[in-house]
């Protein structure tokens, strides 16, 4: 075996190791460390070809186990497509995704080759540069690339959103958010290749021809030292900061209820279960709350209806004895276009008299892909087509320019589902005003992906690992929680739902894929905050 094919070897070895630091898997502290490998390859390879060529084979092995999530949605048998064409699809999607993430980092090996190669180049400008641009190209781009693109680009970059757990070490995510962490933890994994010695082309199986500059090592050690400790600090000072402040206005708190139905996908897709149906199964579940509630919500999907006259006559109305705002996820039509949406609506009353109500609506920004929109349709292979004709028909219209919601004596910073991995909209939203984070979800779609070795299909229960995709979104939630200072309320169909306070702690979690009414209480934010 030749020296190339050994560090082609060592290359994809390193990459799925690094996955093990996936939310799912749980080793995230390896994130710290688990790019080094990488960084030893591209500074020890001989040209940059070949740097290019090993990078591109760990970060390919990594992108490939860390999407293995995607084949959640198999089988799709459900829809009327066989298992072959169900197989097709979802590879069709992780391939392309995989393949997508790991090309797009190209440009950051290829500079790092640069940087090492300029052995004039200090360490603070080799570690600035690359920790910029590894950060540029997985938040900034994909976060920016429109809804064609968006079909393989996920703006989901694991290596920081993996450090969830970590309450201490992330709350400085509320000062440079997720990219800015990210930035950190790419700095320190180059900090630490610094003091590496490494001669050309070295096989990384006989380790005594590393050396160490322990000039280096020192003042690098100190470096990350320090970095660690500092994190620390201010996390445990911002989180008993949070924890008192919210003690101290325990009197503004206010009371939430929320509906975790755990229909199947199907209920609201292909229409086997009729809305009115839907609406009443959730209805018994909220008339299981006891006294009232200032919120009452639904998740994402949980009215697919476009009229919602007879509801607003009837479940609505009578929900209103249970909470001030009821919420829930829905579809509207504006001419011939029609949104996903969500829905706030007040009742009012004069004595015992309904004499109308408010409605207020947000309606979604950003779109999944294949759920309500079909990129490139015509290019697509027939079983892609199938499945967009029964599950999306005519496509959702994006809305622009996210605005909190106003109703209540409160100001909600909205979103659905996967737009929660968009951390501008809630910026925004709250820089207008918003002192509540609200997102409503419907992961129903996705299982375990180990379903592509077993038998069983839609509604299988207590599946392993087949809260992949839930425990990726929970995560995500929490530094969307810390970045804005604000509490996240989540709400989801089948998991997780609860609250997640303003120190990225969970408040109230709910089971997954359980069918539960989850209640609890919540504390507004607003600019005065800790």
């Amino acid at each position: 075996m030749n020296i190339l094919s050994k560090r082609l070897i060592f290359a994809v070895l390193a990459g799925l190791l690094l996955s093990t630091s996936s939310v799912y898997i749980g080793f995230s502290i390896y994130a710290w460390l688990g790019l080094v490998p990488l960084f030893l390859l591209i500074k020890s390879s001989d040209s940059y070809k070949g740097a290019l060529v090993e990078a591109l084979a760990f970060i390919l092995a990594y992108n490939s186990s860390f999407f293995l999530w995607i084949f959640g949605v198999h089988p799709l048998t459900w829809l009327g497509l066989t298992n072959n064409q169900s197989l097709l699809a979802v590879f069709w999607v992780w391939s392309s995704t995989v393949i997508f993430h790991s090309l797009l980092l190209s440009p950051v090996f290829l500079l790092s080759k640069y940087l090492y190669k300029n052995q004039k180049l200090i360490t603070i400008f080799r570690v600035v540069f690359i920790s910029l641009a590894w950060v540029l190209i997985t938040h900034t781009l994909t976060l920016s690339l429109g809804q064609g693109l968006r079909a393989v680009a996920i703006p989901l970059n694991e290596i920081v959103y993996s450090q969830y757990q970590f309450k201490e070490l992330i709350q400085i995510c509320n000062m440079v958010g997720a990219v800015g962490l990210e930035v950190i933890i790419v700095a320190v994994n180059v900090l630490i290749v610094d003091f590496i010695e490494v001669p050309r082309n070295f096989q990384f199986l006989n380790y005594k021809e590393l050396k160490i500059n322990q000039k280096q090592f020192y003042k690098n050690t100190a470096i990350v030292a320090l970095v660690f400790v500092s994190l620390f600090a201010y996390g445990k000072y911002t989180i008993q900061a949070n924890k008192d402040y919210r003690m101290a206005n325990k009197e503004k708190w206010k009371s939430f209820a929320i509906v975790q139905a755990n229909y199947p996908v199907a209920s609201n897709k292909i229409q086997s279960v009729k809305p009115m149906e839907l609406a009443r199964l959730q209805e018994q579940l909220s008339e299981k709350i006891k006294g009232r509630r200032n919120l009452l919500l639904w998740s994402e999907g949980s009215v697919p209806e476009l009229s919602k006259v007879q509801l607003q006559n009837t479940t609505f109305r009578k929900l209103s004895a249970k909470a001030d705002v009821f919420v829930y996820g829905t579809w509207h039509p504006v001419v011939d276009e029609v949104y996903n949406s969500i829905e706030f609506i007040e009742y009012r009353y004069k004595g015992n008299q309904s004499v109308g109500f408010n409605l207020k609506r947000y309606f979604k920004n950003r779109l999944m892909p294949y759920g309500e929109y079909t990129p490139f349709y015509k290019f697509l292979p027939k079983s892609f087509k199938e499945l967009s004709d029964k599950t999306i028909g005519q496509n959702f219209i994006a809305a622009k320019f996210p605005k909190p919601v106003k109703i209540g004596n409160l100001s909600i910073a909205a979103s659905l589902c996967s737009e929660l991995l968009f951390p501008e909209l809630f910026k925004e939203q709250v820089q207008a005003g918003a002192n509540i984070l609200v997102n409503l979800n419907n992961l129903s779609w996705f299982r375990s992906p180990l379903n592509l070795f077993t038998e069983k299909c839609e509604g299988a229960k207590d599946q392993p690992a087949e809260d992949w995709v839930k425990k990726l979104l929970f995560s995500v939630g929490v530094f969307r929680a810390i970045e804005n200072k604000r509490e996240l309320i989540l709400v989801a169909n089948t998991g997780y739902s609860g609250l997640i306070n303003a120190s990225g702690i969970s408040e109230i979690k709910g089971e997954a894929n359980r069918i539960g009414l989850i209640e609890g209480f919540f504390l507004p934010i607003n600019q005065d905050g800790p």
